[in-house]
């Protein structure tokens, strides 16, 4: 009864796609974030989107506010009285690029609906259909697993012009000051850096049902998720059911430290018994998942892992994230490259006001993920969703390290990103662990393994950008800007860049770093 009950949920939360607007814009924006990490103590930065209705309304003056979301708690501050608030956006974003021998252009309309009722309840919803023109690298992914990255499989294709929808939303019920339920299809977020390796905005928006509950210094989130995603030991690429849970504690210790617990469990919706659905062993909310994977003698992927961040100054924050799908510590100690010794680690630091330049914001990160990481026996157990990674982009078995600068002066901003990456392929047949959608039992060495191993790629990508807030109500920015990258592997290298400009409304973004 209880697999049926969850089914129907989902499947009637599936047809009406709530929608987290702002979400991507909200995460970056410097002066959102320098008002928020600065001047609020006891407040968990790391779970992403934010519920409004208790942060904004009690750290925002409506004069701040730019954004879109932002905007709309200003409307609706002047009409306390009324029990039912609303706001329809139209969503536009037109962005034309243009590089040596080609240019490419994309064109997104739609709308985005906010409401709150008696300040408990919340309704988002945004429906948006993008036609798109991809650079080469981006198209031939497109055409070989039939998925637009960041948003799920293609609608359709005329001549090399991509046409997708974009349908995400929640609904939200806040109990109390302390406790949140939402339920919905949507990205969300977990992490205080630039990108997560727990929980990221990489992949198709997933269906979830969440709860967080805070009470003192402790913030605790648990969300039960429905993928759909492909088997790649099959040749028949249709999308298929699994599932996960994922449990998230965030302890603020003091004013400048906090301590994140990361656990997730995926598993397929069928095995070779039958149907199997959502598995009651894991709708514990408080449990541990590998004691209990180890009781019933499980085989599902299970993911657990530890960040924090260290307030150093008044505006300097350290960050980090250290995960672990699975190791041996005799292994380790062995130092032979023990395939199945599996982690990723990320270090970064972010300062606002840097040299005491008002809204001059810098942030510097390093990723680095063990091959094999996030994979599993098959593509239904893997840490994924719609044939992309639920972490980070580049999968597993890669080092990234990145720069971002931004200096925010009223409604103009001018950024600056700079990314440096390797990662290795497979090759020969070997499966040397980049790929998460690849079996783990497929091809691969039992010893003898290192990261970075395998076909090696170096990518460096550059971006320069203007941008300029033209309606708040809106959140609609034009942007100016030149993006630079290159590709080098055993196969040559490759170059490419172009300028690009449009009109667009942060509801969602189109960059495809790899």
């Amino acid at each position: 009864m209880h697999k049926l009950l969850f089914i129907v949920i989902f499947l009637s939360l599936t047809c009406f796609v709530f929608a987290q607007s702002n979400f991507k814009y909200i995460k970056q924006n410097v002066a959102y974030e320098d008002i928020f990490y600065n001047n609020i103590e006891a407040k968990h930065t790391s779970i992403y989107p934010f519920i409004a209705s208790n942060e904004f309304d009690t750290i925002y003056k409506p004069e701040k506010l730019l954004s879109e979301e932002r905007a709309y708690l200003k409307d609706t501050s002047n009409r306390k009285s009324s029990l039912l608030k609303m706001k329809f956006t139209p969503v536009l974003s037109a962005l034309y690029y243009q590089s040596k021998n080609s240019e490419y252009m994309s064109f997104a309309k739609g709308f985005s609906l906010s409401s709150e009722y008696k300040k408990h309840i919340s309704l988002n919803i945004s429906a948006i259909h993008n036609n798109e023109t991809y650079a080469k690298y981006i198209s031939e992914r497109i055409d070989s697993t039939n998925v637009i990255p960041h948003y799920g499989r293609k609608y359709s294709k005329r001549g090399d012009m991509y046409s997708y929808f974009d349908f995400r939303g929640y609904l939200s019920y806040s109990a109390s000051k302390y406790i949140n339920f939402q339920i919905g299809k949507d990205r969300n977020f977990i992490g205080d850096g630039y990108r997560s390796l727990f929980l990221s905005d990489n992949a198709n928006p997933l269906s979830f049902i969440k709860t967080t509950v805070e009470i003192w210094k402790v913030k605790y989130l648990i969300m039960y998720n429905l993928h759909r995603d492909v088997n790649t030991s099959s040749d028949n690429l249709d999308l298929n059911e699994k599932y996960s849970v994922i449990h998230y504690l965030s302890w603020n210790i003091g004013k400048r430290v906090t301590m994140n617990l990361f656990e997730s469990v995926v598993w397929r919706g069928a095995d070779s018994t039958g149907y199997r659905g959502y598995d009651i062993n894991y709708l514990n909310p408080i449990i541990f998942f590998r004691p209990i994977d180890f009781s019933i003698g499980s085989p599902d992927n299970v993911i657990m892992g530890i960040g924090g961040k260290i307030r150093v100054f008044k505006r300097t924050h350290l960050y980090s994230q250290f995960l672990i799908d699975e190791f041996k510590l005799s292994e380790i100690k062995a130092g032979n490259g023990w395939w199945a010794n599996k982690f990723g680690i990320q270090a970064g630091i972010k300062s606002f006001h840097l040299f005491k330049v008002k809204n001059l914001y810098f942030q510097s990160e390093l990723n680095a993920v063990r091959p094999f990481t996030y994979s599993h026996t098959t593509s239904l157990e893997n840490y994924g969703n719609y044939y992309q990674s639920l972490a980070h982009p580049l999968g597993a078995n890669f080092v990234e390290g990145l720069v971002l600068i931004q200096y925010s002066h009223k409604r103009l901003s001018l950024s600056t990103k700079t990314i440096l990456a390797k990662y290795g392929l497979d090759a020969n047949g070997v499966n040397y662990g980049q790929n998460i959608y690849r079996s783990y039992d497929d091809g691969r060495n039992e010893w003898g393994n290192s990261l970075l191993q395998g076909d090696l790629n170096e990518v460096m990508i550059s971006e320069f950008k203007f941008r300029y807030l033209v309606n708040t109500k809106w959140n609609l920015n034009f942007d100016f800007g030149y993006r630079f990258r290159s590709n080098k592997s055993s196969a040559g290298s490759e170059k490419f860049n172009y300028i690009f400009f449009g009109l667009k409304t942060d509801l969602f973004y189109n960059d495809v770093d790899y």
